[in-house]
């Protein structure tokens, strides 16, 4: 399972979890085949094109969308996984 696409200048760190294991991983699988290479060529574009050198970004949710508002479950999860995320990294004395 890969869990970081190192791109430059940009790393892309997938969410993981003990309970919930890598969630956008996951849904990665889930797709088929050419969805799958579309999402991934944005990840791999959001990698070179971030706009700072040195950065992170943590793909901490995923979902299709099916609308133009975010649903506030989808956003109360990926709020909830960043907050664990943080704590993880505080706990590894990062």
């Amino acid at each position: 399972m890969l869990n970081m696409i190192v791109t430059s200048p940009w790393t892309i760190e997938f969410y993981e979890s003990g309970e919930e294991g890598c969630p956008v991983r996951a849904f990665l699988d889930s797709l088929e085949k050419a969805r799958r290479a579309k999402v991934l060529a944005v990840i791999a574009l959001l990698g070179e094109e971030g706009p700072a050198p040195n950065r992170m970004f943590v793909l901490l949710h995923a979902f299709v969308k099916r609308s133009q508002k975010t649903p506030e479950r989808d956003i109360a999860i990926a709020e909830a996984r960043m907050a664990r995320h943080l704590r993880q990294i505080k706990e590894r004395g990062k």
